[in-house]
C-alpha cells in the first residue's frame, strides 16, 4: 500500500516523538492503513520461555543434532576464534580430548532420544576433531551399529589440514558431511587463519586437504563438501565472490558454501579502536549496499543461475526473506525468547568433560547437563531460558524490530559469559543498526521495483 511522502512524514513523526501517539492522525490514508493492521499501538505484554512440556518431550523423542567436541586440540590459531584469544568465562585451546566414555555416552543420548526424529546428526567438532582421528572412527563405527536402520548423518567442522587420502577415503565411504572452514582468497585467509608451530597462513595446507577431499568423494562431493568463510568489516565482498563465484580456483569449484559473521566481541580487539571498527565498517557497509541493489535488480528481472548470482544469495537471501516474509498479524500477549533454540532439543555440544552446552557457540556458563551424570538437566534447560527472558522482557516488546530479531544467547554475553544489561544493550545496538540498515535497502529496492521481493514468497526462503 502506498502513502504519500506528507503522510510518511507524519508517521516517521510519530514514531521518533512515541509520546505523540499515532491515534492523533486522521490523515486518510492512515486510517486506512489501521483498518488493515497496520500502525496499531498494540504491544506485547512482555517475552516467555517455553513451557516445561515442550522441552521434556522434545528432549525425550526429538534430539535432533549432538556435537562432540573431542578434543580441545587446535593445529591453528586463527586471530578471531574465542578461543584463542583465552577470554574470561570461555575456555581456550588446550590438550584435552574426550575419552571413550564420554563419546558413547554422547552418542547414547542422541540415538535414545531421537525416536521421532527422521535422521539423527552426529557431529564432530573441536580444536580441530581430526588430531582425534582414531576417536572419530570408533563413534561413527559405534553410532551405525546401534542405529541399526535408522538413518543417521554425520558431520564434521574441520580446517582440513590434517586431511590425508586415506582419511579423505574413510569420510566418503561413510558419507561425512564435511564443512571446512575456508575465508577466501589466499591473502584474506591467511591474515587470519595461522598455523599454531608456524604462525604462517593456512591457505595451502587447506587446499590441500579441500584436494584429497574432492578425489575421494568424486561426484558426490558437490553435495556433501561445503565451505564456511567468516566475515568482518575487513571483508572485500568484491573479491569473495570473485572467488568463490566468477574465477574459483579448482578446488572449491562447484561446492556450496556460506558466510558467517564474526562474533562482534572480536572485532574491536583485531581492528582496534572503535572509531577504526565504524570507519571500516561504513566502507563494507557501502560495498554491501551495492552489492543489495544489484541482488535485488537481478532478481526483479528473472534469475540465471550464475555464479555471482548464487553468491549474492547467500549474502543477503536470508535476512531478507526474514524481513519480507515476516509475520504481519497483531503481535500476541508475549514474544518468544527471540532466535533462541530449546535447550537440548534441537542441538546439545557435549565438551570433552560430558558436559552438556546449548551449542558450541555460548559460554561455558550455560550447562544444561553432563551425559556421565544424568544426561540433560531440565531444571537447568529452564534456568537458562528463564535467564534470557528476564534480560529482554522489557526491552523487545518495546523494539520496532521485534518481529525480526533473530538473537541467540551466544551473541548476549559479554565475554566474561555473564549476561549482564551491558552486554545486552551493546547486542540490541548492533541489531537495531543492521536491520535498520537492511529495511533502508529494502525500501529504496521496493521503491524502485515493487516486485523485486515476489520470488522469496515463491521460494518460500526462510530464517
Amino acid at each position: 500500500m502506498e502513502v504519500c511522502p506528507e503522510t510518511f512524514s507524519e508517521i516517521v513523526h510519530v514514531l521518533e516523538n512515541p509520546s505523540i501517539g499515532i491515534e492523533s492522525l486522521s490523515a486518510p490514508a492512515i486510517l486506512a492503513l489501521q483498518e488493515k493492521g497496520y500502525l496499531s499501538s498494540h504491544r506485547p505484554n512482555g517475552v516467555r520461555a517455553a513451557c516445561d512440556g515442550c522441552l521434556s518431550d522434545g528432549q525425550q523423542t526429538g534430539i535432533t543434532q549432538v556435537v562432540l567436541e573431542l578434543t580441545q586440540s587446535c593445529n591453528h590459531r586463527c586471530l578471531y576464534c574465542p578461543y584463542s584469544a583465552q577470554d574470561p568465562g570461555r575456555r581456550y585451546h588446550s590438550v584435552a580430548a574426550m575419552d571413550w566414555d564420554t563419546a558413547k555416552a554422547g552418542i547414547d543420548l542422541l540415538l535414545d532420544s531421537s525416536a521421532s526424529v527422521e535422521m539423527p546428526v552426529l557431529g564432530f567438532y573441536g580444536g580441530e576433531p581430526l588430531l582425534e582421528w582414531e576417536l572419530m572412527k570408533s563413534c561413527m563405527d559405534y553410532a551405525i551399529g546401534k542405529a541399526g536402520d535408522k538413518r543417521l548423518l554425520f558431520t564434521l567442522t574441520t580446517n582440513a589440514t590434517p586431511v590425508t587420502g586415506a582419511i579423505a577415503k574413510e569420510l566418503a565411504a561413510r558419507g561425512v558431511s564435511v564443512l571446512v572452514s575456508l575465508d577466501g582468497p589466499e591473502e584474506a585467509h591467511n591474515s587470519f587463519r595461522k598455523l599454531r608451530e608456524s604462525r604462517i597462513g593456512g591457505y595451502s595446507a587447506t587446499m590441500g586437504g579441500i584436494r584429497s577431499l574432492r578425489e575421494a568423494y568424486g561426484d558426490t562431493g558437490v553435495g556433501k563438501i561445503r565451505i564456511n568463510a567468516v566475515c568482518g568489516p575487513w571483508t572485500d565482498y568484491l573479491a569473495l565472490e570473485n572467488f568463490f563465484c566468477t574465477n574459483p580456483p579448482p578446488e572449491i569449484a562447484g561446492l556450496e558454501y556460506r558466510l558467517s559473521e564474526v562474533s562482534h566481541s572480536n572485532v574491536a580487539s583485531l581492528l582496534g579502536e572503535a572509531g577504526e571498527v565504524g570507519q571500516v565498517g561504513e566502507i563494507v557497509s557501502e560495498t554491501k549496499r551495492d552489492l543489495f541493489l544489484r541482488w535485488t535488480e537481478k532478481n526483479a528481472t528473472g534469475k540465471d543461475g550464475a555464479g555471482a548470482e548464487i553468491f549474492l544469495d547467500r549474502l543477503f537471501e536470508v535476512p531478507v526473506a526474514n524481513l519480507h516474509n515476516r509475520s504481519k498479524t497483531l503481535l500476541g500477549e508475549h514474544l518468544g525468547p527471540m532466535g533462541m533454540c530449546l535447550p537440548g532439543v534441537r542441538k546439545s555440544y557435549i565438551q570433552v568433560n560430558g558436559d552438556i552446552l546449548l551449542c558450541e557457540r555460548v559460554s561455558e556458563r550455560f550447562v544444561i547437563g553432563n551425559v556421565l551424570g544424568g544426561g540433560l538437566d531440565l531444571s537447568k534447560c529452564k534456568s537458562v531460558l528463564d535467564e534470557v527472558v528476564e534480560h529482554f522482557q522489557e526491552r523487545c516488546p518495546e523494539c520496532i524490530f521485534c518481529r525480526v530479531c533473530a538473537g541467540c544467547p551466544a551473541v548476549y554475553c559479554a565475554p566474561d559469559g555473564m549476561i549482564s544489561e551491558e552486554a545486552v544493550a551493546q547486542f540490541c545496538s548492533r541489531q537495531i543498526k543492521n536491520l535498520g540498515e537492511q529495511l533502508l535497502w529494502y525500501v529504496e529496492s521496493l521503491n524502485r521495483n515493487a516486485n523485486c521481493f515476489d520470488f522469496l514468497e515463491e521460494t518460500g526462503v526462510q530464517q
